[in-house]
């Protein structure tokens, strides 16, 4: 029984087979096509993902490294301000000096270890300015060497696919 089925099939088959070609070929044509299609969509999309992420990680990296740059003038502006007790009497200086504490304390996180090392080294300079340019210069060196590895950590640990 088994077999005459088969056998019957494969006579049907046999005395249809260009109209077969003509429904089946165009029905598996359509079905690979959609098949790839999707998967180009999924693969398409994985990888505005993947530029999405890289694109977030570099902006941030940028933004790590102007906030470096701008702690680091700020700082040097803020210590060559103190050099010199002449320079730094007047009124517009002191304003100077209190615009530049201020954007350097703002710029820190109040919960980081190093905060009130750094407010007590801004806060020295006008006791003691020798001392205080030293302090000042050993917590920001630290401050801006933890920042910059931090920084090289975050552009190692950015991944980028093969195209």
């Amino acid at each position: 029984m088994k077999f005459d089925f088969i056998d019957i099939l494969s006579a049907w088959i046999d005395e249809r087979q260009a109209l077969l070609i003509l429904i089946v070929m165009p029905l598996l044509t359509l079905i690979v096509t959609w098949r790839i299609n999707k998967a180009s969509e999924r693969r398409a999309f994985q990888q505005r993902l993947i530029e999405r992420s890289l694109s977030r990680q570099l902006k941030l990296a940028d933004f790590r490294q102007r906030w470096i740059d701008e702690m680091r003038d700020d700082i040097a502006e803020y210590s060559a301000l103190t050099w010199n007790s002449e320079i730094n009497t007047g009124v517009e200086s002191q304003k100077a000096l209190v615009t530049l504490q201020a954007r350097i304390l703002m710029r820190m996180n109040p919960d980081d270890i190093d905060y009130p090392k750094l407010q007590s080294a801004l806060a020295t300079p006008v006791a003691d300015q020798n001392e205080g340019r030293k302090a000042l210069a050993i917590v920001a060196r630290g401050i801006l060497k933890r920042e910059w590895e931090r920084l090289k950590a975050d552009l190692e640990d950015i991944e980028v696919s093969p195209q």
